[in-house]
């Protein structure tokens, strides 16, 4: 069994993916290993066992040697996954409060809604939170890393 975030749109930065509604382009990546999704090649990789992620919870995570954090949200039953820092002062939105599908930074309280990466304070693109594609397999929730960012 496996779910994929609905949410995909191309970026350059660090290889995220920032969040927009978009076809569900990622359905076809069923099998696994690498991917060829539009002209971006990625690479699932375990981010945190679903288990660890309760409804209504939310978690950070690092998800390579470099220690790139990744804020991952489990709003209802589904999962969403944000860059983990706050673009404001640098909190941890992974470690923020999760009410709906919005979250609270722990620092200095800005909030962002979970499903589009979107600052509530001030929704201009420079304060959006890049997000990531993911997916979860066998009870591990797997985010998607443009393949040339992935650990080998």
């Amino acid at each position: 069994m496996y779910s994929i975030s609905p949410y995909w749109e191309s970026t350059t930065t660090l290889g995220k993916f920032s969040c927009s509604t978009c076809p569900p382009l990622l359905k076809s990546a069923l099998s696994r290993g690498n991917y060829q999704l539009g002209a971006i090649r990625v690479k699932f990789i375990d981010a945190a066992k679903l288990s660890d992620l309760p409804p209504g919870s939310c978690l950070s995570v690092e998800v390579d040697p470099e220690g790139r954090g990744v804020a991952l949200f489990n709003v209802d039953g589904e999962i969403f996954a944000l860059d983990n820092t706050c673009p404001h002062a640098g909190g941890p939105l992974g470690e923020g409060i999760l009410h709906g599908d919005t979250v609270r930074c722990p620092w200095h309280g800005w909030k962002f809604n979970v499903r589009t990466g979107q600052c509530l304070k001030n929704p201009v693109d420079d304060w959006a939170v890049a997000c990531f594609p993911l997916r979860v397999e066998n009870g591990t929730i797997q985010i998607a890393l443009k393949d040339q960012d992935c650990p080998s």
